[in-house]
């Protein structure tokens, strides 16, 4: 009964593969004439052609399965008869485990099914889908993180300036590409984006890397942005800053930076100082409240904060603190 099924089984297969390596056959002659626009649309229609196959080979295996547990049935049924006697069971396990007939049925020969799958993928990968438009790569970009560099050198938690997470499509219609170049199957684009905050502007440097390959279509590999804010000058002149010498301990003195905010908003001040007796110049920030005085401060040697030693300074900019 099982080598039955068995011949029978592959006999109808054998078929099955027949037509199936006929659909791949015309769907190979009649590509060209299709002038598919993407590989999905490609693959979709190869499915087409090869869904009669496919629904075939499922019934097939199905039957089958439905066919072979018939035959254990009768099998257990049979065996079950010897189990008082373990010399016959020994024998009719032997003779069911060991029973071969003389002519067995083969499997087709799989190189004509090989060649047509190799060759309709071939077909398919020559196909270069249209670039990302910039629809496509607005909506790649919902989700997307663009870290602040305006609080590089702060606790962001201090000055507001987190990161950006892009959560709408409106914070994305002033998008521009800068910069688009395509190398093999990878196409990079520079992106220029202004954000709207609360409180306030900000210049987005965005640079995103799409991947063709073997891809059905272009996938976003390589993503990152960063943002500074737009200086105003609105507040410039709330800010007075002073440098002042200050004389302490055995005869030693030191230039102190001081700053008052002379608005009602709390304001942030960023620029770079030249600290007495180095040469290279550093950045700073520091967070004045509204209507208060504060010292530009850094950690000592024995790590306590002291006002830090100043020979120079200037400011880049002075803006309200918080996105």
């Amino acid at each position: 009964m099982m080598y039955s099924y068995q011949e029978d089984y592959v006999k109808k297969r054998n078929e099955i593969t027949k037509e199936q390596n006929k659909a791949y056959e015309s769907y190979i002659k009649k590509f060209d004439s299709y002038s598919f626009k993407t590989r999905v649309e490609a693959r979709e229609k190869l499915s087409e052609y090869l869904e009669k196959s496919k629904e075939s080979f499922q019934k097939l295996e199905n039957d089958y399965r439905e066919w072979m547990n018939k035959a254990y049935e009768y099998r257990n049924k049979l065996a079950s008869k010897y189990q008082t006697d373990r010399e016959k069971e020994s024998k009719f396990s032997y003779a069911y485990n060991n029973y071969s007939p003389k002519e067995r049925s083969s499997n087709m020969p799989q190189e004509d099914t090989y060649a047509n799958q190799r060759k309709a993928e071939t077909m398919i990968q020559s196909i270069i889908p249209s670039k990302p438009d910039l629809e496509q790569l607005k909506s790649n970009l919902m989700g997307r993180t663009i870290n602040n560099q305006t609080a590089r050198s702060l606790d962001s938690r201090m000055t507001g300036y987190s990161e950006w997470k892009i959560n709408s499509l409106d914070e994305l219609k002033d998008l521009k590409i800068q910069n688009a170049t395509e190398k093999g199957d990878e196409y990079s684009l520079q992106i220029h984006l202004p954000l709207q905050g609360v409180v306030n502007k900000w210049d987005a440097n965005i640079y995103v890397k799409y991947v063709l390959g073997r891809n059905d279509d272009w996938i976003l590999t390589e993503f990152y942005g960063n943002m500074n804010i737009v200086p105003t000058g609105k507040y410039d002149k709330y800010i007075k800053t002073q440098l002042v010498n200050e004389k302490y301990g055995f005869g030693f003195s030191r230039n102190i930076l001081g700053f008052t905010n002379n608005s009602n908003e709390r304001l942030i001040v960023e620029g770079e100082i030249l600290r007495r007796g180095q040469s290279n110049w550093g950045t700073f920030s520091i967070i004045v409240a509204a209507n208060e005085k504060k010292t530009l401060t850094s950690k000592s040697l024995m790590g306590n904060t002291e006002p830090t030693d100043v020979s120079d300074y200037k400011i880049t900019f002075v803006e309200r603190s918080g996105l």
